[in-house]
């Protein structure tokens, strides 16, 4: 059996970290920040917390990264500071590519193509969004604009 590939990103500081994922890091997520990442597709919760919560993804590389971290001799917060827009999507690709590679090979597919929904899935809600902010920006124009009439008399 080959050794895994395990994925790699670039933090904004230019550091490459690999993330390599074992039972003890998963038995670590489970505790510390109540993720269960092996269940990634069977908890419909765990896609969209990640998803959507910046804050537990960054706690949750930063724990799979911990030995990594403290080699560098950075802390968590110091970490932490590196990951921000490009380099924190590339982050997180990395750690749900790392749960894949870890898992079973039957699942792999499954992982992937479920993270890639949740990417698209986000990416229309975002359009969707864009496409209702001047309708709503123009109701509010007009609710401030009638307060102003009537509160002028």
């Amino acid at each position: 059996m080959s050794e895994p590939s395990w994925p790699t990103f670039t933090d904004a500081a230019g550091d490459k970290w690999t993330i390599e994922l074992n039972v003890a890091l998963v038995q670590s997520l489970r505790k510390e920040l109540d993720l269960d990442l092996l269940a990634i597709v069977t908890d419909k919760k765990i896609l969209p917390r990640l998803a959507t919560d910046d804050v537990l993804l960054v706690d949750a590389i930063s724990l799979l990264l911990s030995e990594s971290i403290e080699t560098r001799k950075l802390d968590a917060e110091g970490f932490a500071r590196r990951l921000f827009g490009d380099t924190l999507q590339a982050a997180a690709e990395a750690m749900v590519e790392a749960v894949a590679v870890f898992s079973r090979p039957q699942k792999r597919g499954l992982i992937r193509e479920s993270w890639a929904a949740m990417a698209t899935a986000e990416t229309r809600v975002t359009r969707m969004a864009l496409d209702k902010l001047p309708e709503i920006v123009d109701r509010s124009i007009e609710k401030a604009r009638k307060h102003l009439e009537t509160s002028g008399d």
